[in-house]
């Protein structure tokens, strides 16, 4: 009788759930490349998220890192390019990242902005790295909520309430004073990969992972 593969069978399990449909997209040699690839960086404790954050995408990430985490404390590399998305999703990546004992470093590479921002910001400033051409942006949570006064009411306290953690959250994983995340997060607020080390939510530029400590 052939013994079962724990390893491979788990990791099978959480690459079928990935939100793009890689695996399953019908295309014989694309499917199975790209499933292929992304074991071979999973083999490697490296987790790539590119894409809006969502619950599929959120699903994908903690189930990766928890599994990853349970295996052993090495070191857990997360690529994270994304133009934001779902608050609720970004902030369960986020404490997800906290949760695990495993230290987890953080690759910006593109674009990360709004809840990409928040889940840059879940581990300290030494284990986050930024690619030379990365944008950043910060901005307070938005909504598009519509219907009756009470409830557009209740969605707004929750929102400010949201935003003033986010800020506290930012604060500290910046050292700025709370008065200045409040008033740069009050609009969109851009930098690139300079002035994110600058700002301290960069902790280091880096342009091989020879550069990653």
């Amino acid at each position: 009788m052939t013994t079962p593969n724990p390893t491979r069978s788990s990791r099978e399990l959480i690459h079928s759930g990935c939100p793009d449909g890689d695996e399953h997209d019908g295309h014989s040699d694309g499917g199975k490349g790209r499933g292929a690839l992304r074991n071979k960086l999973f083999d490697q404790r490296t987790i790539v998220l590119s894409e809006e954050i969502s619950s599929r995408a959120a699903d994908r990430v903690i189930s990766s890192l928890l599994y990853l985490d349970s295996l052993d404390q090495s070191p857990i590399r997360l690529f994270i390019n994304s133009p934001g998305g779902e608050a609720d999703s970004g902030m369960a990546i986020f404490d997800s990242i906290r949760f695990a004992s495993s230290p987890v470093q953080i690759v910006a590479t593109g674009l990360i902005a709004s809840a990409g921002t928040i889940i840059y910001c879940s581990t300290p400033r030494e284990l986050r790295f930024a690619m030379p051409h990365t944008r950043i942006m910060m901005h307070q949570p938005a909504t598009g909520v519509r219907g009756q006064a009470s409830d557009i009411d209740i969605e707004a306290r929750e929102i400010i309430a949201f935003r003033e953690r986010v800020n506290v959250l930012i604060a500290e994983a910046t050292g700025q004073p709370l008065e200045r995340i409040q008033k740069d997060q009050h609009r969109n607020f851009w930098m690139d990969a300079q002035a994110g080390v600058e700002y301290g939510l960069v902790g280091k530029i880096i342009h091989s992972l020879r550069d990653i400590s």
